[in-house]
């Protein structure tokens, strides 16, 4: 399914049908130069159309949308995903990790796993903490399982070890805590001090302390580059994929 790609593309959040025009053929125009479905778009959190606790039809019209487009969707976990339904699903192998099917080309990327996809080493880690779920509804537009539990992060910590603390590239949805600092001092975006408490933000950091520059990039779900890390919302950049002479682009 995955073995030849011909080019990888990485999208920040879309939030169900509220930016998901984010990947439609005037936003994405790239798209329109694919010949077959040889290419993939990993969106790093805040997925969303996954949402309602019981499938309606906006859901349904925007997966099938997705099966449409020329590419696989490979989907991280964010903090504004229904973590119920998405446990829900069966759980399969999946190019060194483990996954689940949400439709016939949307599949959900398991937290803590490294995936050998088109020759590069692919880890993700998803999630983070709401910071408004004072004023969300648990059950129905919050989920506590954004935070990975212990188990997770200890996974995580073990597949990167078996790996040698070496990956191409870490998805994540969060920034690592010590990079949500340089944002505040050099004053990159707003209010970010609200993200300095975020457990997965915390365990980020302890991961880059252990790697020691053992990663290439990093790509996390909010754009500018910090020491290797882009942060992505809104915008893309290309990265030459030299091993087998293909490209993976941030959008």
């Amino acid at each position: 399914m995955l073995e030849n790609i011909e080019r990888i593309f990485i999208c920040g959040d879309i939030h169900g049908e509220l930016e998901i025009s984010k990947l439609n053929t005037s936003s994405f125009p790239e798209q329109k130069q694919f010949k077959d479905d040889n290419n993939i778009v990993f969106q790093i959190g805040d997925f969303g159309i996954i949402w309602k606790n019981d499938p309606d039809n906006t859901e349904k019209h925007w997966l099938k949308w997705l099966d449409s487009k020329p590419w696989y969707t490979l989907f991280i976990s964010g903090n504004h995903d229904n973590h119920d339904r998405l446990d829900k699903y069966p759980v399969i192998d999946f190019y060194g990790g483990k996954a689940s099917q949400i439709s016939e080309k949307v599949y959900h990327l398991k937290s803590g796993y490294v995936f050998n996809i088109a020759n590069k080493k692919f880890f993700v880690f998803g999630g983070a903490e709401s910071v408004d779920k004072e004023l969300r509804i648990e059950g129905r537009s919050w989920w506590r399982q954004e935070i990975p539990d212990y188990k997770t992060m200890q996974l995580g910590l073990k597949t990167l070890e078996d790996n040698n603390w070496t990956v191409d590239y870490m998805l994540t949805h969060t920034l690592p805590h010590n990079f949500i600092h340089f944002l505040d001092e050099h004053r990159f975006g707003s209010n970010v001090q609200y993200k300095y408490n975020d457990p997965v933000a915390k365990y980020l950091d302890n991961v880059f302390d252990v790697m020691k520059g053992g990663y290439k990039n990093i790509s996390v779900g909010i754009s500018i580059w910090i020491k290797n890390c882009l942060i992505i919302y809104e915008s893309y950049i290309m990265i030459l994929l030299k091993s087998f002479n293909k490209n993976v682009h941030f959008y």
